[in-house]
């Protein structure tokens, strides 16, 4: 459970500070932190033998490469709330749909790793995997939709 907490708190760090940040060059070493707490997150929490480990690891990398990418526009569009709240209806329901376009998406790659995973390392990694990104996931979104602070006027 520490380490469960341990992850959250470092989550929080970074969408806090992400915020934040003066320059790309700072959003990216937050990023980077992330990264890090999160592959240490799965190290610790997945009972990985030497040989699961060495074909785990290039499979998790190369899924938290584009799974990044589709959190950092889930992050900007939600950003973009926040920032400009000046939106027409309409503008407000584009960015909502890229939003949920990007959940469902990620949802799908999820699952494509999953088999990967389940095929090359064994089901019950696969298993871990789904699981543990699973919650990585929800409590990310978690963290930011409880952050995301709207105010509209519904005129």
């Amino acid at each position: 459970m520490k380490k469960i907490f341990i992850f959250i708190l470092v989550v929080g760090v970074f969408f806090s500070n992400e915020s934040l940040a003066q320059t790309t060059q700072e959003t990216d070493v937050i990023k980077s932190i992330l990264k890090m707490a999160k592959r240490d997150f799965f190290a610790v929490n997945m009972d990985l033998t030497e040989d699961q480990a060495a074909l785990f690891w290039p499979i998790y990398d190369e899924y938290d490469s584009k799974k990044s990418k589709m959190i950092s526009g889930q992050v900007s569009n939600l950003k973009k709330l926040i920032v400009q709240q000046d939106f027409s209806e309409k503008e407000i329901n584009e960015i909502i749909s890229t939003v949920k376009k990007l959940e469902v998406q990620s949802s799908k790659l999820r699952h494509t790793y999953y088999n990967k995973i389940r095929k090359k390392v064994g089901l019950l990694v696969g298993v871990e995997f789904f699981q543990l990104d699973e919650f990585v996931s929800t409590e990310l979104k978690a963290y930011i939709m409880e952050n995301l602070s709207l105010e509209f006027s519904d005129e």
